[in-house]
């Protein structure tokens, strides 16, 4: 009993302590190590304020244009990217129409597959052009990057604090030689994924890139480098001789100032408005530019490389201050003044003064020395301080209230407390049109690999685990959503119930990662005298209905639709056609990036369909003269020159490292059955006639 009475006045003695107005002062305690600690949902809200601090209005720039790749130049020049000799004319037009320079955001890591590239080196050696470059993984480098001198003035090393990426993407040689300057287009988002800053200088493997904003700078001086400037080891500026300096934060970064406003143009329309100007060239075409986020909103990624230039033109510098202990002397002094007062009748004032104070000095700051401090952050803090003493002290004069009233009353009021009951809400049966991808993924011979736990089902079951857990996590790594499964059978779709941009692409990527799992698993199974596990895969892409489907009691969210049932139609004639892997052309098409690694392996129609499909396959390693081999033997095939068809077979096989051997011996076997027996009505459509 006396253990009770200790417990009972312990916890209301800790009730009391809870809801004093001075344990406000703890609050203000964790919000300060809070604003130390900064994790990422402070700093959203941080950069949310510099945005709303920065608005400014819209100024038209007389020095910079922007050239767009649009809708109306793919209608003028055809496919994209273009051939450089097109590219070429393109300078030579803008130059024309009296541009100054002329900024590439357009890449040339790769060869012209139409022999273009003497030409617009020629046009590049004879035209100002800064060309682009970025950041890759660094499997993908193919040509030197043109690498940034920097003269440090001060002590200390650049390369400790500006941004390091893997590896320089570059331009062909025979190009980037050419070039009057090179620049890095890389953004590196905040941690809401927005633009707001830009790096002026990277570094790859122990060299510096320029950016290729501040390389325009450069090419315009002509001086050979840069100048940085380091005070006890930190980066504080970045010049370029007859340029004023550009004072940077020591990550090489500042802040774009995105009010600005440039001449646009479209290529292949007049281009006379860019004369006199530096022009910024970039494509903005739907499906082959993709958008940033920033401030302002999307931006491409030229016109974010304008704002940038546009910025150290107008010398307007902006820095943060990010000074931790100014924050934590705010929060002390103020957060004290609001705790100590909150009890009187001035503690709203004085809390509604305190904010207005701190929100008033930042933007001060801000309008006459071109600083941001965050006043976001002790804003919010001091409301909730404020808040917590106000709740605090109506909680303590609420429990007073109580306690007189049940000593004095003369009558004992209560109310019903009525229990709230909330409503599900209900989901309706029904559903959308949408244009999506969907995979098909199965184990083949399963009943050899079920032989193995004839005896031990749970070991069975155990294996189908570990199988469908990798093949799982890939499906939702890349925003897909599993359907089902059936087995050992996996279904699964893109664009649904959350649009999934480029959703072909992510599921052709991901059935790569499959495999990749998939040999990793059969590596552990290997090691432990198991058989290895084959699957098959089929993927296709088209308007389907999905939503909630089934009974009033019992419903999944699924699909349904032939692009569907084509899908697992795939999936089925993989082995047929002794490949891993088919895609529908749909899905093919949709994603030009792979293509050069997608393969037509065949035009059929599946049992049931009247509508014949073309269909393609993954091969890792191409071979291009292989590839125009086996187009010549599908056209012979489909042609039904038989023999000639054989021929290139024989010669076909081994190639792509074997990777379509078996598929060549089924076509093989496929021919001699057709020279058997020659069908009357060939026109080059096999007929399948199994699921």
């Amino acid at each position: 009993m006396k253990e009770q009475v200790v417990v009972s006045l312990s916890l209301n003695r800790l009730r009391d302590i809870v809801v004093s107005p001075r344990f406000a002062f703890f609050t203000l305690f964790v919000l300060i190590l809070l604003k130390v600690w900064n994790p990422w949902p402070v700093q959203i809200v941080q950069v949310k304020y510099y945005d709303w601090v920065m608005q400014q209005p819209v100024e038209q720039s007389d020095q910079l244009a922007l050239a767009d790749i649009g809708e109306k130049t793919l209608l003028e020049y055809g496919q994209y990217p273009f051939p450089r000799d097109i590219v070429a004319d393109i300078i030579i037009d803008l130059f024309d129409a009296g541009a100054e320079l002329v900024v590439m955001n357009i890449m040339f890591p790769e060869d012209d597959r139409f022999g273009g590239d003497a030409r617009l080196a020629q046009v590049l050696e004879s035209y100002p052009v800064v060309l682009s470059q970025t950041m890759t993984a660094c499997n993908r480098t193919r040509a030197p990057p043109r690498a940034t001198g920097i003269a440090v003035i001060g002590d200390g090393t650049i390369g400790n604090s500006v941004p390091e990426i893997p590896c320089v993407l570059a331009n062909i040689p025979v190009l980037q030689e050419r070039a009057l300057g090179v620049g890095m287009t890389a953004t590196l988002p905040e941690v809401d994924g927005v633009v707001r800053r830009a790096p002026l200088l990277f570094t790859s493997q122990g060299r510096f890139f320029a950016a290729v904003s501040i390389e325009v700078l450069r090419v315009f001086s002509g001086e050979p480098s840069y100048q940085a400037k380091l005070e006890q080891g930190i980066l504080k500026a970045l010049r370029v001789p007859a340029f004023a300096p550009v004072y940077t934060d020591p990550a090489g970064r500042i802040f774009v100032s995105w009010h600005n406003e440039f001449t646009r143009v479209e290529v292949g329309d007049d281009l006379s408005d860019v004369a006199g100007k530096v022009v910024f060239l970039g494509a903005t075409a739907a499906g082959i530019a993709n958008p940033v986020p920033t401030p302002a909103g999307a931006m491409f990624p030229h016109d974010i490389q304008a704002n940038v230039l546009q910025t150290m033109l107008d010398e307007k510098t902006i820095m943060a201050v990010e000074d931790i202990f100014i924050d934590v002397l705010l929060l002390i002094v103020f957060g004290s003044i609001i705790i100590l007062t909150a009890t009187r009748r001035v503690g709203l004032y004085v809390a509604v003064g305190s904010v207005i104070a701190i929100v008033a000095g930042s933007l001060v700051l801000f309008q006459f020395r071109d600083l941001l401090f965050d006043a976001s952050y002790p804003s919010l803090a001091l409301t909730l301080v404020y808040g917590h003493t106000y709740s605090a002290m109506f909680v303590k004069e609420r429990k007073l209230k109580q306690l007189i009233q049940q000593q004095f009353a003369t009558y004992l009021s209560k109310e019903l407390v009525q229990k709230l009951q909330q409503n599900p809400e209900l989901l309706k049966l029904g559903g959308e049109t949408k244009t999506m991808t969907f995979l098909f993924a199965d184990i083949r011979g399963f009943t050899a690999v079920s032989e193995q736990y004839k005896g031990d089902p749970a070991a069975l079951t155990e294996l189908i685990n570990r199988f469908l857990t990798p093949m799982t996590l890939r499906i939702l790594e890349s925003g897909g959503t599993i359907d089902k499964y059936m087995g050992d059978c996996i279904m699964a779709f893109w664009n649904a119930p959350i649009d999934v941009p480029n959703h072909e692409k992510l599921a052709i990527e991901t059935s790569l990662s499959m495999m990749e799992s998939l040999d990793d698993l059969n590596a552990q199974l290997q090691s432990e005298g198991l058989l290895p596990i084959r699957i098959g895969i089929g993927i296709n892409t088209g308007s389907c209905v999905v939503g909630n489907m089934g009974s009033d009691v019992r419903f999944d969210y699924s699909v349904l639709g032939d692009a569907v049932n084509l899908a697992s139609r795939l999936e089925g004639s993989s082995k047929e056609y002794g490949v891993v892997t088919i895609f529908g052309e749909k899905t093919v098409s949709a994603a030009p990036s792979l293509q050069r690694h997608l393969v037509e392996i065949d035009l059929m129609i599946v049992k049931g369909k009247v509508e014949p499909v073309r269909i393609f396959t993954y091969v890792k390693s191409i071979e291009s003269d292989a590839i125009d081999h086996h187009i010549r033997f599908l056209a012979d095939y489909r042609a039904g020159n038989w023999q000639a068809a054989l021929d290139h077979i024989a010669a076909l096989k081994g190639r792509h490292k074997g990777m379509l051997d078996a598929y060549y011996e089924i076509m093989a076997e496929r021919i001699a059955l057709l020279v058997a027996d020659p069908p009357g009505d060939w026109d080059g459509v096999f007929k399948m006639t199994t699921k």
